[in-house]
C-alpha cells in the first residue's frame, strides 16, 4: 500500500535538485561560463528546474464501486471466527478519482512542517489520484451505513490533504525563489575558479 505524504522528506529531495543544478553548471564548458550572459544561463536552468505546485481538483471528484476477493486473514478479527481458510470472499472496494496537477511525485514526500499520513492504498495515473477504500461488505449494494462511514473517511482525507498540499506548496515557492540567487552564486564560482586557473597558467608562461 502507497500512502501519500509518507515517502522521503521533501527537503531531501529539493537538496537533491540543487546538486543536479551545481553538476549541470559543473559541465558547462569553460568559454560559456566566461562569454555568455549570466542572466540567459540563470533563466535556462530556471526554465528546467523551477518547479511547479501542486494542487488536487476537489470538483472533478468521481467515485466507482468494484469488487475485490478477500482471504479469511484480510478480514477483521471479530469477523474471522465464522470464515473458512483458504477461500475467498467477494467484498466491495470503493475508488475515488481526483485530477491532480503538478509533479506527482511531490504527493508522495513528506513535508517538513506539516505531516499527516494518509492511510489508504493510493496511486497516481496520467494526472489522476486514486484512492482506494477496501470494506469488508458483500455487494456492491451498499448499506447506508457503509456509505456513510465512507464519505466520513473521504471528508477527513480531504480536509488533511489540503493542509499538507499547502506546506508542500509554500516549501516549493521557497525553493523557487532561492534559485535564482543560488544559480547566480554557482556561476559566479565556477566563473573564479576559472579565472584564477587561467591567471596561474598566465603567471606559470611569464619567464
Amino acid at each position: 500500500m502507497k500512502k501519500l505524504f509518507d515517502g522521503n522528506h521533501l527537503s531531501s529531495y529539493l537538496l537533491g535538485v540543487k546538486e543536479k543544478i551545481t553538476s549541470q553548471l559543473n559541465s558547462y564548458p569553460e568559454g560559456e561560463i566566461l562569454n555568455l550572459e549570466k542572466e540567459k544561463i540563470i533563466e535556462s536552468n530556471l526554465k528546467v528546474f523551477r518547479i511547479k505546485n501542486i494542487g488536487i481538483n476537489f470538483e472533478s471528484r468521481t467515485s466507482k464501486i468494484g469488487m475485490m476477493p478477500l482471504t479469511k486473514d484480510q478480514f477483521p478479527l471479530h469477523a474471522r471466527f465464522s470464515l473458512e481458510a483458504g477461500k475467498k470472499y467477494d467484498c466491495a472496494k470503493i475508488t475515488y478519482t481526483y485530477d491532480i496537477t503538478g509533479d506527482g511525485i511531490f504527493f508522495y514526500l513528506r513535508p517538513s512542517k506539516f505531516y499527516y499520513q494518509i492511510n489508504f492504498d493510493t496511486g497516481i495515473v496520467q494526472n489522476k489520484l486514486k484512492i482506494n477504500i477496501q470494506t469488508t461488505y458483500g455487494s456492491e449494494n451498499l448499506s447506508d451505513q457503509i456509505k456513510n462511514e465512507v464519505k466520513g473517511f473521504m471528508r477527513r482525507f480531504e480536509d488533511e490533504v489540503v493542509k499538507n498540499i499547502e506546506t508542500i506548496n509554500q516549501e516549493i515557492n521557497e525553493f523557487n525563489e532561492e534559485l535564482p540567487k543560488f544559480i547566480n552564486d554557482l556561476i559566479d564560482q565556477r566563473k573564479s575558479k576559472i579565472i584564477s586557473k587561467k591567471d596561474a597558467e598566465n603567471d606559470l608562461n611569464n619567464f
